[in-house]
This record gives C-alpha cells, structure tokens and sequence, in this order.
C-alpha cells in the first residue's frame, strides 16, 4: 500500500510547473517554450547534479532524489516518481523510456533524454563507475548540442545560398526585359522565346523546391 508521503510526493512531481503557487521562482521565457537548437538544458543540468552528488560519495538512487526535488527534469521526476512506488532504478528507466518512445514523433530532446535514460537503466542494473559512466554521457549530450549547432549554422548558410541563387537569375532576367526591347520581342514574340521562358522559371522553382528539402532534411 502507497504511503501518504509517497503520495504527496508524486502529486508535488506531476504537478505542472505554474500550478503550485504565485510563490514559486519564475522561469525565462526560453525554458518555458523549449531551446530551439534542441538542447535539453534541464536534462543536461541535472545530469550534472546527479554527477556531482555520486562523486561525493552518494549512491545513485539516493542522487535521483535529490535531483528529482533539485532540477525540473520531466524525465529525472518521472524515474523518482516510479523509485517512490518502490521499483527499481532500472525499470522505473524503462517505464520512462517506453513514454517516451510511444510518441509518433520523437525531437532532439527525446533522443538525449532516450541515451541519458539507458545509461541510467545501465548503471542501475550493473553498478561499477557510475560517476564515470554519467560524466561519458554529458560529454556526449553536449557534442550532439554542438554538432546540432554546427548543422544548423550550415543549413542557414545553404538557405541563404538558395535565395540568392534562385532569386538572382529572375531579378537579372526581369531587368533585361525592362530594359531591351529585343529580348521583349523574343520571349513574348515567338514560341521559342516562350519556351525558353518557362523552361527557366520551371527549372528555377524546381531547385529551389530542391535546395529547400535538403535544408529542411538537416
């Protein structure tokens, strides 16, 4: 039988934050809509937390709580939340993982919080160097930002790259046609000039449609 404390516990857990009194701290507005390079900052800061407290000496399930009370992780509370029902370190990951897992769609914050999850599911199962095991997994969270940054610095550049390539052919052809009467007779005069016409706007707008997938897609 669940306990009245356990009880409280897992309602203060799961209670969404803004919901618990105008006395609780304020978070900026880039925590409450989310980091839009994908970094999973609450994730990643009680991750070092957790690290800190194993290096010290406190074994990992005794760092889940604390951290779960310390940190506003949504995927530290809802491993302490199944650890306060009683089960184990590794199946309440498991639980987790199965939540996250389940959704149709899964972002850059699933996919850290998936490799933090089974890390944890690791060290609770099998033990060793835990402090080890957590500070390989920052390292990794951490590059994965970076080369998230990277790519995105690299498709705003490809993106610019696809405007004026697209963009600069159909100011230069509307200029000459403003500006000579030869090229006007040509393209709206003969069936040729027409083709030539269409070919080009064809050909632009399937590039771009091209150039911008590619974008997207990274």
């Amino acid at each position: 039988m669940r306990s009245p404390k356990r009880q409280h516990i897992r309602r203060r857990l799961r209670t969404p934050v803004g919901s618990r009194g105008s006395n609780r701290p304020r978070t900026n507005a880039r925590r409450r809509h989310g980091d839009p390079t994908g970094r999973n900052e609450d994730l990643t800061s009680a991750l070092s937390h957790c690290h800190r407290l194993v290096l010290s000496g406190v074994s990992l399930d005794s760092a889940i709580t604390s951290t779960a009370f310390a940190h506003r992780s949504p995927e530290i509370r809802s491993v302490y939340a199944h650890m306060a029902d009683g089960e184990s370190l590794e199946f309440a990951c498991r639980k987790r993982i199965q939540e996250l897992t389940s959704r149709n769609r899964s972002s850059h914050r699933d996919r850290d919080a998936l490799i933090a999850l089974h890390v944890l599911s690791f060290s609770g199962a099998e033990g060793g160097r835990v402090a080890e095991h957590l500070e390989a997994l920052l390292i990794t969270l951490n590059d994965r930002h970076r080369l998230r940054e990277e790519r995105n610095a690299q498709a705003a550049q490809a993106a610019m790259s696809m405007d004026l390539l697209t963009w600069l052919p159909l100011v230069c052809g509307a200029w000459m046609i403003a500006d000579s009467a030869s090229v006007r007779s040509f393209l709206f005069g003969s069936v040729l000039g027409w083709t030539c016409l269409m070919l080009g706007i064809g050909l632009n707008l399937c590039g771009r449609w091209w150039l911008r997938r590619e974008v997207s897609a990274c």
